[in-house]
């Protein structure tokens, strides 16, 4: 059997303190305006220095770069892995994040800061056209079956961190709870070693 086309995508817990982090991130909502990239009616924060002296975020960026390693590891890339941009989402009540890709980058990630069933699953979309027989007519499984979805989606928790190629198309569906949904994205590079 040979499987063409795979879409790796990796998940990680971390072990992050979340009330410090999510306090930051708040607070760096109220020092700027923002920006608008995927977010529909969302606020994303301007691209935060990936420093490793800013002792706010620096567990985050170690575990970021650990687990940056062993995803390049896990695909068979080499080189020396970099966080090349971070920034902070915080979507509101109805607010999401429209299907979209990362570009001029090797992977892209996020790490949920606060989030719970009903803040708004992260979906993957299909690149390959779907052939609907073979979803509907060949597979048992409830969910149906990943090869043949037109997206899969994944419910988010606290402290999970999502690896993905910057190529991969993703969104995040509609905040329908009444909390925040709060999660860090950022980008990866890699160097020659």
């Amino acid at each position: 059997m040979i499987n063409l086309f795979k879409t790796p995508v990796y998940e990680s817990k971390l072990s992050l303190d979340l009330e410090k982090i999510k306090s930051k991130c708040y607070e760096v909502q109220k020092k700027e305006k923002g920006r608008q990239a995927s977010t529909r009616g969302g606020w994303q924060s301007q691209f935060i220095e990936p420093n490793l002296s800013n002792k706010s975020f620096l567990p985050l960026y170690t575990q970021i770069l650990s687990h940056m390693n062993t995803y390049i590891h896990l695909i068979g890339a080499t080189g020396n892995v970099q966080i090349d941009a971070l920034w902070i989402n915080i979507n509101k009540p109805g607010t999401n994040n429209v299907s979209h890709i990362h570009t001029n980058t090797f992977m892209a990630g996020t790490v949920y800061i606060q989030t719970n069933e009903q803040t708004g699953n992260i979906y993957f979309e299909n690149p390959n056209p779907v052939g609907y027989d073979w979803k509907q007519k060949y597979f048992n499984e409830p969910k149906g079956h990943m090869d043949c979805n037109d997206t899969w989606d994944f419910v988010p928790k606290n402290n999970v961190m999502y690896l993905f190629p910057s190529w991969a198309k993703h969104g995040v569906n509609t905040n329908m709870s009444n909390i925040d949904r709060i999660s860090i994205s950022f980008n990866g590079r890699l160097k020659e070693a």
